[in-house]
């Protein structure tokens, strides 16, 4: 296992600090009685089942973070970054491309510069997050990522331009990874076409709608930023449905924004673009944040 993690370190280029941290995490957990054993068989079942990692299985890798002394979030990564060697193996056996597995795996890392930016801790946060990608749920294709599901947002037909989406229809579930990569419309478009090629090869479904409930779709964008801005673009693109307010003393926007816990204080948000002053003077006048939730059918 030491040489599968030093490959994978070197793999995705992880700093030294962080190597650092994920191996003593990783030897704690082997010294302590009964921690390898629980860890080890998290993983032997998911090499017998690909949906045996569910969301329920996060109590039991901060249990191994307890008993070990080891932060949770440094545990749920370290624990995924081993699931990823299976995971990997049976990407390849969907025959997916070098690029796309590559790519799909790297989530784990810009998720840990994330966790690192916003809580300051070596690991991930999201643990239910991960069972789509272990569960092969979602594939990472160029700039964007895609997660295969059912449409189930309303429960009567819902028509855009492009065409009608009926409760119960596959739909490609679109996210947008903080991979510090600028969200260049060419990107995205490159990704549309190459996750409908894709999809249609999979499932033989050639006309796949794409579906994104995101803060990058809240109508709010279009009056701070400017219309050419790559955020506004990117709602461009999509036909909105619905809009959702968040609440103002639970603002789930705020880590995606501006980087930061969600339960700071609005005064002490950052200033450092356009888009933070703007989201923070709208807030400081009793503003909300919320998320657009859209759709569209890429043209032939």
């Amino acid at each position: 296992m030491h040489d599968y993690l030093r490959a994978y370190f070197d793999e995705f280029e992880y700093s030294a600090a962080d190597r650092l941290a994920l191996s003593l995490a990783y030897e704690r957990i082997r010294e302590c009685s009964g921690a390898y054993e629980r860890l080890a068989a998290l993983l032997l079942g998911y090499e017998r089942d690909t949906l045996f990692i569910d969301a329920e299985k996060e109590k039991e890798v901060d249990a191994i973070a307890r008993a070990a002394c080891v932060h949770p979030y440094t545990a749920r990564l370290l624990t995924f970054i081993l699931l990823f060697r299976t995971m990997r193996e049976r990407l390849s056996k969907l025959g997916l491309s070098k690029k796309i597995i590559f790519l799909t795996l790297s989530d784990l890392i810009w998720k840990l510069n994330e966790c690192k930016m916003i809580h300051g801790v070596v690991g991930v946060e999201q643990f239910e997050w991960y069972t789509r990608f272990t569960s092969l749920r979602i594939f990472a294709i160029g700039r964007l990522q895609f997660e295969l599901k059912n449409y189930t947002y309303t429960e009567g037909a819902v028509t855009v331009s492009g065409g009608t989406v009926k409760s119960g229809d596959p739909i490609l579930s679109v996210h947008i990874p903080r991979t510090g990569t600028p969200l260049e419309p060419k990107l995205c478009n490159a990704a549309y076409r190459e996750a409908r090629k894709l999809f249609t090869k999979l499932l033989g479904i050639p006309d796949i709608p794409f579906m994104c409930t995101s803060w990058l779709l809240y109508p709010k964008n279009r009056e701070i930023l400017p219309p050419d801005s790559n955020i506004v673009r990117f709602m461009d693109r999509y036909e909105i449905i619905d809009v959702v307010n968040h609440r103002k003393d639970k603002n789930s926007s705020i880590p995606f924004v501006f980087g930061v816990k969600m339960t700071t204080p609005v005064e002490q948000l950052p200033e450092r673009s356009t888009l933070h002053r703007g989201y923070k003077a709208h807030l400081l006048e009793g503003g909300r944040m919320g998320v657009g939730v859209g759709i569209f059918f890429l043209e032939a």
